[in-house]
């Protein structure tokens, strides 16, 4: 491999309409490129939103850790919504879905076994991960629970900056997080900073002891690259109950097709539970409809007719329907770790893994500047029609790579783009538009692009 050399590659983005759009990662001969906003012309305004500068939470009660801390991005479900006529909808699958489905913690198909967070601030890793191993399983027709098994204790800590870790957020390594946190992780092109790490190789310890940065960096990731997740957007404002439904559906519609769900909820709600959960009961309903997320679960099946009367009698839900939630507090709680709650109550942050590549399938090298994910912003001042923004690569090798692909984030619904290749920056050669084809948020080539380095 050639030493690095001067940047000659700049990428260049036009988006048009309505947009709130961002940074990303690179990727090459099998090259993957992501546009960052790093270089930006004068007529675009970045927000900086301090994202990656993440308040710690010490979420604890008991031994029962917390955790979740609400992405620096929110999204909206009606942004996440397609027009249709006169009304907005957004389905992630056409299937007819049965009245009930995973809905015996006995026999559950396709969900990884039931992990235990103790103390620490960290049911967000557990929940990335679930959804990820969930999806992995689905895809591979794998019920081994055990099969596919990633690291949560390599996560935290790469994700985390108390030993002066340039890849971490602002959070201590104990501390609290979200899925975007795991996006990042899961699509950065620097090994020993990515993921996901399987388990044998980081296995997870409760403590708050900090790490040489030698000691997370020296843990090659597995041969697995997370290249689209699934976010439903988050219900506002005054909702009514056909967009709630219509949610709902959404939701489960994710799980048959993918897998699960990782989402968000206020697991701390008085008289939330119908029995004491730490005790060993055959059913443990709960309901909790304020808005102040605190934990991260996941939702691996329903039940639409688990009745309501199983929940406490003094806070139940209107109706009968509950989603089947694994937790990440051990199998000593709740029923084996698992619990039901009412699908008519509050939750946010819905995520799903929808597509996992191979690394080395899908590309040699992968350049970017988005290690933190979603941290900043571009978006259109009063009146302009276009953004414009460009970044610049060093590449790894010295002979031609072939670049196959450009990713993006775009955060609002509605928006065209453009991509140019500029060869030589230090020359006056005409730009290149690349012939692309819409592919989610990566854009794959109609042909591959040779790029002298």
């Amino acid at each position: 491999m050639a030493n690095k050399r001067k940047s000659v590659l700049a990428i260049t983005t036009i988006l048009g309409l309505s947009m709130s759009s961002f940074s990303n990662s690179l990727a090459q001969q099998n090259v993957q490129v992501l546009a960052s906003p790093e270089d930006t012309q004068e007529e675009v305004q970045i927000e900086n939103k301090e994202s990656n500068e993440v308040n710690n939470v010490v979420g604890e009660t008991g031994s029962k850790g917390r955790g979740y801390v609400k992405p620096a991005y929110e999204y909206k479900y009606s942004n996440c919504a397609i027009n249709s006529g006169d009304t907005k909808h957004k389905f992630y699958g056409n299937s007819s879905l049965p009245v009930q489905y995973n809905a015996d913690i006995n026999n559950l198909a396709y969900i990884p076994s039931v992990k235990n967070q103790g103390a620490l601030s960290t049911c967000w890793t557990f929940a990335s991960n679930n959804i990820l191993e969930s999806f992995l399983m689905k895809q591979n027709n794998v019920n081994d629970t055990t099969h596919f098994d990633f690291s949560e204790n390599h996560m935290r800590y790469a994700l985390g900056n108390e030993n002066g870790d340039f890849m971490g957020f602002a959070r201590a390594n104990d501390g609290g997080g979200n899925v975007d946190m795991a996006v990042a992780y899961w699509s950065r092109g620097l090994d020993g900073w990515n993921g996901p790490v399987a388990e044998s190789k980081d296995p997870y310890i409760e403590s708050s002891e900090s790490r040489e940065i030698s000691d997370i960096s020296s843990v090659m990731p597995d041969n697995y690259y997370v290249s689209k997740v699934i976010n439903l957007g988050n219900l506002e404002g005054d909702y009514g109950q056909a967009e709630k439904n219509e949610y709902i559906e959404n939701v489960k519609q994710l799980v048959y097709k993918y897998g699960s769900v990782a989402v968000s909820y206020n697991s701390s709600g008085v008289d939330g539970f119908n029995c004491n959960p730490n005790e060993e009961h055959e059913n443990v309903a709960y309901y909790c409809n304020d808005d102040e997320t605190d934990h991260a679960v996941s939702i691996v099946g329903w039940n639409d007719n688990y009745s309501r009367s199983n929940f406490n009698e003094t806070n139940s839900p209107s109706r009968d329907g509950a989603f089947l939630v694994k937790n990440s507090w051990g199998t000593e709680w709740g029923m084996n770790g698992f619990l039901w709650r009412s699908d008519d109550t509050y939750f946010q942050e819905v995520y799903t893994v929808a597509k996992v590549d191979t690394r080395d399938e899908l590309c040699d090298n992968i350049y970017g500047y988005d290690e933190h994910g979603i941290c900043d912003s571009i978006y259109y001042t009063e009146g302009a029609k276009q953004i414009y923004y460009y970044s610049e690569y060093q590449t790894t090798d010295s002979d031609y790579e072939a670049l196959t692909a450009v990713s993006t984030y775009c955060l609002e619904p509605g928006n065209c783009y453009e991509i140019y290749l500029d060869p030589d920056i230090y020359t006056d050669d005409e730009l290149i538009k690349l012939e692309i084809e819409d592919y989610e948020y990566t854009v794959r080539m109609y042909k591959k692009y040779d790029v002298k380095i």
